[in-house]
């Protein structure tokens, strides 16, 4: 594994995300609102009696980090918000916010002073909004109800291993740190059970410092327990600890040989290897890699790798030329490095993946509806309305899982999305085990030549609705 550097470090230090001012930047002309000061805690005894209260969680512009907003109705019919952002990394990102809405609308700076955050709530139930980070950049954001156990949690980790948790909404987690990961359930307010099964990210991609230490954290979990990001609480109300927590890629059920779905340290960006035993006895391996942040340009990362290698380890050059990986296969998963050009290299984690992984060929038409096909025989039929895009993955198997999941192109807004954004085309695309994520590109990517047009579809955000 490489050295962190500063292309490797967590948003709050230095990250390639900060030269995305033109695809993050909120429009001249947003909201104009009052801002109100930083403030912390669930307010005095004399305050008006919360009877209601609504959870949204969602992503921000070019960060791997996400969004947990509470809204809480008193009996005055005043709205209270609470809002926790972090990315779950070691000396990243990590802020709490506070305040009384005015109307549907908010502009809150947070408890350290140093982001702001402001917003709309929407009757539909979204929230589409701004964060203006410590870095000094500006993003939006694109916030939804949570679903399906998703939500803001307290958790408390003991010395053995144990997790304990609960959220204000009803749900329940519980689980155990087994190696690299850390296996429980997570039991829904409305009496659902989702088995969580995660890798400790800071683990398989060697953070440097390993999280999931004893504590007690604020944290986010996800839909039908996807991911677990947190933060040790701080010695005041609304402030944090350097104790973190970063749980993400489920192990999956329905296997296929040789795929593998995974990160890269510290980055949006996902992949996916195929590895194809030898055609012969004593033959080559094949490996492909498709490697993508799902951003559109000018600085979404999209590589295309192909060849053979022997043993358990290979190392590529991309097709366009312009990234290099190396990596090493076991029953457990695939390490090693991206490196793409002029930047330090990224390790990189995969873990055995099915449920409909893949990568496969898509066409989108001019309804909206997407089709397409993956080598290993499964099949996706969805369709787009808006930012929200709901239809099916019919797995090799012949098991058919339904998902709803989110544009994340238009629903964060970015620059000429409707122009660009699973527009009618052509695709090449890799999906995630569940449809967690389908990432692709027009044009010839396996030459090389990636096109404009894009899918970058993420359901952490909207749950599968099944």
């Amino acid at each position: 594994m490489s050295t962190s550097s500063a292309r490797d470090l967590p948003l709050a230090s230095t990250s390639r995300r900060q030269l995305l001012q033109r695809a993050t930047a909120v429009a001249a002309g947003g909201l104009a609102l009052s801002l109100l000061p930083a403030c912390g805690g669930g307010g005095s005894a004399d305050e008006p009696e919360v009877v209601a209260t609504r959870e949204f969680w969602g992503p921000i512009a070019g960060s791997p980090a996400l969004v947990s907003l509470r809204e809480a109705t008193r009996s005055d019919q005043s709205k209270r918000v609470e809002v926790f952002v972090t990315d779950g990394f070691p000396n990243g990102l990590a802020e709490s916010f506070s305040g009384v809405m005015t109307g549907t609308e908010f502009e809150l700076r947070s408890v350290s002073g140093n982001a702001v955050i402001k917003g709309t709530l929407n009757e539909t139930g979204s929230v589409p909004g701004s964060l203006s980070l410590p870095d000094g950049s500006q993003r939006n954001i694109a916030l939804k109800l949570t679903r399906l156990g998703a939500g803001r949690y307290d958790i408390e980790v003991d010395g053995a291993g144990r997790w304990t948790g609960t959220s204000p909404a009803g749900h329940r987690l519980a689980a155990q740190t087994d190696g690299n990961l850390v296996k429980g359930t997570v039991t829904a307010a409305d009496g659902q059970t989702f088995a969580l099964e995660l890798h400790d990210m800071s683990r398989v991609l060697a953070f440097g410092t390993n999280g999931s230490q004893a504590g007690s954290y604020t944290a986010f979990v996800g839909p039908r327990a996807y991911s677990v990001f947190a933060r040790t609480k701080g010695t005041a109300e609304g402030t944090f600890g350097a104790g973190f927590v970063n749980l993400d890629l489920p192990i999956t059920s329905e296997l296929l040989p040789g795929i593998f779905f995974g990160r890269l340290r510290f980055q949006n960006d996902v992949l996916l290897i195929d590895v194809n035993e030898p055609a012969i006895a004593g033959g080559p391996r094949s490996v492909r890699a498709y490697v993508s942040d799902g951003e559109p340009e000018p600085a979404g990362d999209v590589e295309w790798f192909r060849g053979e290698f022997s043993g358990d380890r290979f190392a590529l050059t991309s097709a366009s030329g312009n990234a290099q990986i190396e990596g090493t296969v076991s029953a457990t998963g695939v390490t090693g490095t991206v490196t793409y050009k002029d930047r330090q290299p990224l390790p990189l984690f995969a873990g055995p993946a099915g449920e409909g992984a893949g990568v496969y060929d898509v066409t989108v038409d001019a309804s909206g509806r997407l089709t397409g096909t993956s080598e290993e025989g499964g099949r996706l039929d969805f369709t787009r309305t808006g930012f929200v895009v709901d239809g099916k993955i019919t797995t090799p198997a012949g098991t058919v899982l339904e998902v709803r999941i989110y544009d994340l192109v238009r629903a964060l807004r970015y620059p000429d999305a409707d122009q660009i954004a699973t527009v009618p085309d052509s695709y090449v695309a890799f999906v995630s085990p569940r449809a967690r994520y389908i990432v692709g590109r027009s044009g010839d990517v396996r030459s090389g030549s990636a096109g404009l047009n894009i899918i970058g579809l993420d359901s952490a955000c909207i749950a599968p609705t099944r």
